[in-house]
Parts: structure tokens; C-alpha cells; sequence
């Protein structure tokens, strides 16, 4: 069986037109020279919004799963942006190679 298959069997994502969308900006990455990874700021904000407005559809927190290529960029977000958000307090955040099996209903990433 196709991995394609597999998700087929899922409902359409609740208050989104598509299941699967991609988003371009031109915000720079910031690179912390101690931890020798990246985060960028804009994304954390829109990835924390975008999960925001998916609890609002009716989501757990626990269904939602935000991945990064970067331990930067999770450290950025739940220090900076899920810890502010009272909603979002229990969204998991993980570097995409570090999760081994399905983690949550609905993924949201970015890179």
C-alpha cells in the first residue's frame, strides 16, 4: 500500500480549502551561532497562528504536530510563541528526523 493511501483514509482538514498547502515569504532565517542551527521568526508566528486557528475548528492541541528541519527553530517556537499562547500549549513541536512514528492527526512544518 502506498503511503498515499494511507492518508486517504483521513478526513479533509476542518477551515482549510486544500489538505496539503504551501506557503512563500521572504523573511530571513536567523542562524544561532551557539546552538549552530536556525529559526525564523515569521514562521513560528504563522505556523503558531495557523495552529491556533485549527483548535478553533475543533482540534486538540494533542492532534497537532509542528515539525522543523531545525532544533533552532523548535526551541524559537515553544519558547517564544506556544508558551505565549494559551491555546497552543500542548501542540507537540520536533525536529522532522527525530519523530520516528505518527505523532498527531494533523502536521503542519516548515523548512
Amino acid at each position: 500500500m502506498c503511503i498515499c493511501d494511507i492518508v486517504k483514509v483521513y478526513d479533509n482538514v476542518k477551515g482549510v480549502s486544500t489538505n496539503l498547502f504551501f506557503i512563500s515569504h521572504v523573511c530571513e532565517e536567523h542562524r544561532d551561532e551557539e546552538l549552530k542551527s536556525m529559526s525564523n521568526e515569521h514562521e513560528a508566528t504563522y505556523l503558531v497562528a495557523l495552529c491556533n486557528y485549527l483548535v478553533l475548528q475543533g482540534y486538540a492541541p494533542s492532534q497537532i504536530t509542528i515539525l522543523t528541519p531545525y532544533t533552532g527553530q523548535v526551541i524559537y517556537t515553544v519558547t517564544h510563541k506556544i508558551n505565549q499562547s494559551f491555546i497552543c500549549s500542548e501542540i507537540t513541536v520536533a525536529v522532522a528526523d527525530s519523530v520516528l512514528e505518527p505523532v498527531s492527526r494533523l502536521l503542519t512544518s516548515n523548512t
